[in-house]
């Protein structure tokens, strides 16, 4: 599930931690300009969601579920396989992934102007919406009626309205373009239920933020704006507030801690060697222990954020910068780079990247490694930097006719050496 930012400018892929910017500089804070440092700063807000909340840690959750059931599928059979790889629903994969789909929302059939109407019904009570499994049927979803037709929102509607007012505070008069859908959507459903909470703009964003905390994101964020316009309980006065009453439902963080253990333990599942792939399995384990003390002790963080202003000189900013570093970042030049951790040097986001390839292998969407240019690139940094050519990983044709083929040569590229460490067979071409 792509996050896109106008589509031109740049864009967050959830789960696999790859953010780019379309910018030719190289990939430098420093260097950027005004709109490309509103350009990261809205793409790392959605990267500071996706580890931090209930909804991006189920939905790389989702992801490993069914990513790990294909690669067991295949060891099972313990020959050679051809693509696609199909599960079906051992394990509940392909209901998780239709709960998560709902979560997600869907997209608007035509472009609109005006919102009319949002109500919460559950799943099987829309038309023409595709259940397959019963444990579905009754998931909440938030309709949205506007004045060219109805669409579901969701996660990805939160996520982008949420983005979008951050931005606009951290690093002003660089969102000022974006388009209704899906960048203004929440503020339009609140002028529609509620509008009196938008007097205060760290009111939405707080309320989008926990939105996102809960497993049916569009229906919480409807719910709640209603509970507010039928008195049922009062306007908040303050954004703090809207945490407060999150945090109020007994289940709220166990809940939060139950789906982070489940996507840190998917995570490492997947690079199991504790040697091999040491600072990967550090990194990810730092990472959720740190959303959870987050979330636990500092429940107010991206409210202390945003208060701190301009992202140029926000201490908020830097200090989460340490404590998570950055995606894998890249440029239109295809040129990678990341910030690193505070005083950590290395924690090979990179291999992400590979559990991508593999799983558009897995599921027949590309027959050769997309990595090519990348691995070129490294080997010429790596013959510069005095490292021996037999040290040094080449691609070659079978990187592009069957790159599972590249688990038994030596040395290992980064792909080789992953579908080596889980012990796959090769692909059947």
């Amino acid at each position: 599930m792509e996050i896109n930012l106008d589509e031109l400018k740049g864009c967050y892929l959830p789960t696999f931690l790859d953010l780019y910017i379309n910018t030719s500089k190289e990939l430098d804070l420093n260097k950027f300009s005004k709109d490309e440092i509103g350009t990261f700063c809205h793409e790392w807000i959605h990267f500071i969601q996706d580890i931090t909340t209930g909804s991006g840690c189920n939905n790389s959750y989702v992801f490993f579920e069914h990513f790990l059931a294909c690669a067991k599928k295949i060891k099972d059979d313990g020959i050679a396989f051809t693509p696609p790889v199909n599960v079906g629903n051992a394990f509940n994969v392909e209901t998780n992934e239709e709960l998560n789909r709902l979560a997600w929302g869907k997209d608007p059939l035509r472009e609109f102007t005006r919102i009319n109407d949002v109500n919460v019904v559950y799943a099987k009570d829309v038309p023409g919406l595709n259940i397959r499994y019963k444990e579905t049927e009754n998931f909440p979803i938030a309709i949205t009626t506007t004045d060219t037709g109805d669409f579901q929102i969701g996660m990805k509607v939160l996520m982008e309205s949420m983005a979008h007012l951050c931005q606009d505070i951290l690093c002003p008069g660089t969102a000022s373009n974006h388009p209704i859908y899906p960048y203004h959507v929440a503020e339009l459903i609140c002028e529609t239920i509620c509008h009196g909470i938008l007097d205060n703009p760290l009111n939405l964003i707080a309320l989008c933020d926990v939105s996102l905390m809960s497993s049916a994101p569009g229906a919480y964020f409807v719910s709640f704006l209603k509970r507010i316009s039928q008195k049922q309980i009062p306007m908040p006065t303050c954004p703090e507030i809207i945490y407060d009453q999150a945090y109020s439902n007994p289940k709220f963080l166990p809940k939060f801690y139950e789906i982070v253990h489940l996507a840190c333990h998917h995570f490492c599942g997947v690079l199991i060697d504790p040697q091999v792939f040491k600072s990967y399995r550090y990194w990810i384990k730092h990472t959720y222990l740190n959303a959870i003390r987050l979330r636990s002790k500092d429940r107010y963080f991206l409210l202390e954020l945003l208060r701190n202003g301009k992202i140029s000189k926000n201490p908020k900013f830097l200090e989460l910068l340490n404590l998570f570093g950055t995606p894998l970042m890249h440029n239109n030049n295809g040129q990678f780079g990341k910030i690193p951790l505070k005083d950590e040097n290395e924690w090979d986001v990179e291999f992400l990247q590979v559990i991508k390839q593999i799983d558009e292998i897995f599921n027949n969407r590309q027959k050769s490694c997309a990595l090519v240019e990348w691995c070129k690139s490294s080997a010429q940094h790596l013959c510069q930097s005095g490292i021996p050519k037999d040290k040094i990983s080449i691609p070659d044709a079978s990187c592009n006719s069957n790159p599972t083929l590249r688990s038994t040569a030596h040395p290992q590229c980064p792909f080789g050496l992953v579908w080596y460490a889980m012990d796959l067979p090769l692909m059947n071409v």
